[in-house]
């Protein structure tokens, strides 16, 4: 059975506490408005068609879904207002969850850039909801994953021994991927790639070593530029060119970048053996980035695996074994038996 880390949800609850947003006018009303009527959404099986998605999960041999948001978030400049957003979200998901014991969990969406309120939200989704983990993006509205206004929120995540699950939101530089498809094609790769980095290069990931870190897409474009990011540190060091957070550092980019988790969800075999090998199969954990990307075949993934040449033993520990205890989810739900391969 597979635990599926990248699976999303747009619950009825948070799209009706969306809707009075629809009309504000500036990036809020845009931002509601893509989340109310893109094309995705439309599709019952992303918002309320939980029999067809289970349907799906079991004959693909999926145990559970953790659910988390997906894009676009509404970046209101008001903390009450996305607060109420982020709540709604999560007690409807967590609904899910308790309806369906054993086949979906959450990671709970917060607040950011509102630290303190990201902080209370998190405990009350850890807390109450049950949820096994925290979800947030490759970047904070305008801000990066490593701003220091943030800093007290890992903190905070790092004492819990939580997990933290990234997702891009768009790609953080306006402007430079607007025509082509270009945001969708290849800009939200390169925000995960960027935010994985920071994690690294600012010290979060050494600072704090107790945050289960999953980061989506197998990080990017990671896979393929480990080895030109360790020789741009080693001639940063010999010419003191290092920022002091990165001179403070006594590993290379590719330890620590080797000590966060990332999903399987690609369109590329041949990027899964790389992945393997530069990153290390212990590090990679089963995605399916449902609906997105796995709308009629769950299987996907495990399909995708095997034909990049993973062992059946390495195959178990990408679906499963890998995130299962991590995450308090060893325990295996009753349901289907995993179909074969």
């Amino acid at each position: 059975m597979a635990i599926d880390v990248h699976a999303h949800l747009y619950p009825p609850a948070y799209l009706d506490a969306v809707r009075p947003l629809e009309h504000a006018g500036g990036a809020v009303g845009a931002a509601a408005q893509r989340t109310l009527h893109a094309f995705i959404r439309q599709d019952p099986v992303f918002t309320d068609a939980l029999d067809e998605r289970l349907a799906l999960m079991d004959a693909a041999g999926v145990e559970r879904q953790v659910l988390s948001f997906s894009t676009p978030n509404i970046w209101h400049p008001d903390v009450a207002v996305r607060s109420a957003l982020v709540r709604a979200f999560n007690d409807a998901c967590a609904e899910v969850a308790a309806q369906y014991p054993g086949r979906f969990a959450l990671f709970a969406s917060v607040p950011l850039p509102f630290v303190d309120a990201a902080i209370a939200e998190a405990a009350r989704a850890l807390d109450e909801l049950g949820a096994v983990g925290i979800g947030i993006c490759t970047h904070i509205a305008d801000r990066p994953v490593d701003a220091p206004e943030f800093e007290p929120f890992y903190a905070y995540l790092d004492a819990r021994g939580a997990a933290l699950f990234f997702h891009p939101d768009g790609f953080c530089a306006p402007g430079v991927l607007d025509e082509y498809l270009l945001a969708w094609g290849v800009g939200v790769l390169f925000d995960d790639t960027l935010a994985a980095l920071r994690l690294a290069a600012s010290g979060l990931v050494a600072r704090y070593p107790r945050i289960t870190w999953i980061v989506p897409h197998l990080g990017g474009t990671l896979p393929f530029v480990i080895g030109r990011l360790d020789r741009v540190w080693r001639n940063g060091q010999r010419f003191g060119l290092l920022s002091p957070a990165q001179a403070a550092l006594p590993e290379l980019p590719s330890v620590y970048l080797r000590r966060l988790y990332y999903d399987t969800v690609t369109y590329q075999v041949n990027a899964l053996a790389l992945a393997r090998e530069v990153l290390g199969v212990e590090r990679l954990v089963f995605g399916s980035d449902f609906p997105y990307n796995s709308r009629q075949n769950l299987a996907t993934g495990r399909e995708q695996l095997a034909a990049a040449g993973f062992t059946p033993a390495e195959i178990a520990r990408v679906l499963r074994d890998n995130i299962a205890g991590v995450l308090g989810l060893a325990q295996t739900a009753e349901g289907p038996s995993c179909p074969p391969g």
